[in-house]
């Protein structure tokens, strides 16, 4: 956590500063009732009153530093979860191997769950931490001003609330991951299960769905409630340490006052002062169990902060973006993990060609054009683009070069006209004519608010086929010399697909390669080429 915690050092200890002021004003409101009390034993009132307003101030003064300190370590709090967010996000995407391998449930516990651990049991434990041990130290040298053997007393029954905790601090660092791979656990299974509610539905099996989600949704809680049995089991100890180490601290200060070593004022200060000290001493030993909470979910977050990026496994080889495209293979075969080899026949895509690449499933299709993009850089035989084997192309000049336009289009929740520019302001004056070339302008000329409507993820104001020409539009516009469509027109009816595809069919200068289960015969002959495997 250093590397995200360093540019905040200076607002850390500021806000120390600010806390630590709170923590002496408090102290000395303690102390100065003392004096009040020993006015009225020599019937003072005027003096009374003026050590009672100068309490008060000191009261008043702890209040707005404690308000000021609190909303600040907050406001830092959460600026440093945003630099986490980010730094997460970015090593997500800090590859196309780590894209492919991304998982999106633990992803999404990393973004949610585990950082709100991080910022109540991490940050708010060392914070509180703080506090509490510069409150033990306060009241102990007020103790020490009073008498050496009071603060030598709070010292021993302080250092026993302290070694408490330690018992349980194994046991807390492992509930809290528990608990992280249980909500991690019961977000992947409430999401691969309510994505198929209608399938469900449909198969008279909707009944099914909570005795499934029991058990993952069991583990959350019984993970929540054994970190409540750990943490209350702990506090009630501490509790009653607190309590007798009050007492005794109590006890002896009556008896200074009893033998006249010390005034009546300081025994009802001294409550005051032993109140804070173990009561400060329990909240540190607590924050000490919260601390070995948060170090489980900052171990976690650690290789992430700490990594340096790392370049792609393709090569670095450059490519001539402004070149004409031909791409060739030879002896060209793939394996998988599993050692299950797809070889794919010779071929040679001349600049500008529209190919179509046929194919029963599981022949190869979608792995021959993670070929092509450079998404599976281990192949063995030959694939050459622009003169230059793909697997020694930088990843970077692949996706400039290369549109991809995927089997089932994603939508954002964003305007229509975003989920096409995706926020490339460049690209704005060629949208219309854009959505024209693959027939959404009607639909979008339609929509309550045109190109600026606001589309679901879920594709509620699309069609599965107005969907695919969505994605098509983005892939577009953009220009590439390249175009691999993956089933792009499979949700398309026969006009449609006839429209779109003879739009590709018109790119001059743009290389089409187009996988498809058509079964228009007369519309897959329009091809240049038709690669079978």
């Amino acid at each position: 956590m250093k590397t995200v915690i360093r540019p905040y050092r200076l607002r850390f200890a500021g806000l120390g500063f600010i806390a630590l002021i709170n923590i002496v004003a408090a102290t000395g409101s303690a102390v100065v009732l003392t004096i009040a009390i020993n006015a009225i034993l020599a019937r003072n009132m005027a003096q009374f009153f003026l050590w009672m307003l100068a309490s008060f101030g000191c009261f008043v003064i702890a209040k707005i530093c404690d308000y000021i300190s609190g909303v600040g370590f907050e406001r830092t709090v959460q600026a440093i979860n945003h630099d986490v967010r980010q730094a997460v996000l970015q090593d997500t995407t800090s590859s196309y191997a780590k894209i492919l391998t991304y998982d999106q449930n633990a992803g999404l516990n990393l973004l949610t769950n585990d950082i709100v651990i991080l910022t109540n049991k991490y940050f708010y434990g060392r914070f509180r931490a703080f506090q509490s041990a510069a409150s033990v130290i306060m009241a102990g040298i007020a103790l020490l001003a009073y008498h050496w053997s009071l603060i030598l007393t709070a010292l021993v029954l302080a250092a026993l609330l302290l070694v408490a905790p330690q018992l349980a601090q194994a046991r807390l660092e492992g509930i809290t991951a528990v608990i992280s791979k249980a909500n991690e656990n019961l977000t992947a299974q409430v999401k691969d299960w309510t994505a198929g509610l209608t399938e469900l539905y449909w198969n008279g099996a909707l009944h099914r769905l909570w005795p499934i989600l029991q058990k993952p949704a069991h583990d959350v809680e019984q993970a929540n409630v054994r970190e409540q049995q750990i943490g209350k089991s702990l506090s009630a100890a501490l509790e009653l340490l607190d309590l007798f180490s009050q007492v005794v601290l109590l006890a002896l200060c009556g008896f200074l006052a009893i033998i006249g070593t010390v005034s009546f004022g300081v025994v009802v200060s001294t409550g005051n002062l032993a109140g804070q000290i173990f009561g400060a001493s329990a909240q540190f030993a607590l924050n000490l169990g919260s601390i070995a909470q948060g170090k489980a979910i900052a171990a976690k977050l650690d290789p992430i902060l700490t990594a340096t990026a790392q370049p792609e496994a393709a090569g670095t080889a450059h490519l001539d973006l402004q070149a004409p495209v031909a791409i060739s293979a030879q002896g060209l075969s793939y394996e998988f993990a599993t050692h299950q080899t797809v070889s794919f026949p010779d071929f040679t895509i001349h600049p500008g060609q529209k190919v179509a690449i046929l194919g029963e499933s599981g022949r190869g299709k979608t792995t021959l054009t993670n070929i092509i993009t450079g998404t599976y850089p281990n192949y063995s035989g030959s694939l050459v683009l622009q003169d230059t084997e793909v697997s020694q192309l930088d990843p970077q000049d692949l996706n400039a070069l290369i549109g991809v336009m995927n089997q089932t289009p994603t939508l954002f929740p964003t305007s229509l006209k975003e989920n096409v520019l995706l926020f490339d302001n460049q690209l704005a004056p060629a949208l219309a004519t854009t959505l024209g070339s693959v027939n959404l302008a009607t639909k979008v000329s339609e929509l309550p608010e045109q190109e600026e409507t606001q589309v679901n993820p879920d594709g509620s104001e699309l069609s599965g086929g107005e969907r695919q020409r969505l994605a098509l539009a983005r892939a577009l516009i953009r220009d590439k010399k390249v175009l691999v469509i993956d089933e792009g027109t499979s949700a398309l009816d026969s006009a449609n697909e006839t429209a779109i595809v003879n739009y590709l069919l018109a790119l001059p200068d743009i290389t089409v390669i187009l996988i498809t289960h058509s079964t228009n015969q007369a519309l897959l002959d329009r091809f240049d080429q038709q690669i079978a495997l």
